[in-house]
């Protein structure tokens, strides 16, 4: 929890409590026989989940310094979109808001509701670190991914086009069996085919370790940053703590006292 002082984590335990109570409501409202027999249960909840965003959107709009660029950032406007469903529906008959194909898409938008959750995670900053700072590399690998997802089902659907009609099902093989799915709805039958995912399967392991290297590498350097002395001669601040001379220029380090900090 990132909130300051025991009020501020409080608040935050209460934000996450209804964050994930919305959650519920929403995975249970979805099974019809559930529904049907708590829906004045699931609407008063739906109610009061959306006095409390609402409020809590409303606070700190207006606790911030500059509200009209605040608006526009990404968590306000996930914010918004979490609770906009909620008010169409006051303004819309229950029949057209329940029914109709383009209400019904509206209300999707209440799933956005987890993605308040990521402002309560201390443990998001880590995976903005990583795409701030690895973002060329993903994107490489992204990519490269689909530039072999697209020849490896093309060639599939060349070399067995009875097998798999055309390429695109030949890319949604190639992808299933990189991701080491393997839904079995398509297969190779012949020799040549099996040698086309024989390469395929060996090759999907290096887009599995590729990225979770660089992911885990850059995580690493995120939680467990090393603690370095900076030089008084040189100003080289690359030495590491246990160091006791500066590795560019030879000078002894020197290091605050622990009095120098109180």
């Amino acid at each position: 929890m990132k909130g300051e002082g025991t009020l501020g984590q409080i608040v935050d335990l209460a934000v996450v409590f209804f964050i994930l109570l919305s959650i519920a409501a929403i995975t249970i409202e979805s099974v019809s026989d559930i529904s049907s027999k708590y829906k004045s249960l699931l609407d008063s909840v739906e109610v009061l989940i959306t006095i409390v965003f609402s409020a809590e959107y409303i606070i700190r709009l207006w606790s911030s310094n500059r509200r009209i660029r605040h608006i526009f950032k990404p968590l306000y406007i996930i914010d918004l979109i979490a609770i906009l469903p909620s008010y169409l529906s006051l303004f819309f008959p229950p029949s057209l808001y329940t029914q109709s194909l383009a209400f019904r898409a509206v209300r999707i938008f209440r799933i956005f509701r987890v993605f308040k959750l990521t402002r309560y995670l201390s443990v998001v900053e880590g995976m903005q670190y990583v795409l701030r700072t690895k973002k060329s590399e993903i994107a490489s690998i992204i990519v490269l991914s689909l530039i072999f997802v697209f020849l490896m089902g093309s060639l599939a659907y060349y070399v067995e086009p009875l097998t798999f009609g055309n390429i695109p099902n030949g890319m949604w093989w190639a992808l299933v069996t990189i991701a080491t799915v393997g839904y079995g709805d398509l297969h190779p039958t012949s020799v040549l085919g099996k040698l086309v995912a024989s390469a395929l399967i060996y090759m999907s392991v290096a887009f599995i370790a590729v990225p979770t290297a660089i992911i885990g590498s850059a995580l690493t350097s995120y939680y467990f940053k090393p603690e370095l002395v900076k030089c008084s001669k040189c100003g080289n601040a690359k030495n590491p703590k246990d160091s006791m001379y500066c590795y560019r220029c030879g000078a002894k380090l020197v290091r605050a006292e622990p009095s120098d900090f109180r």
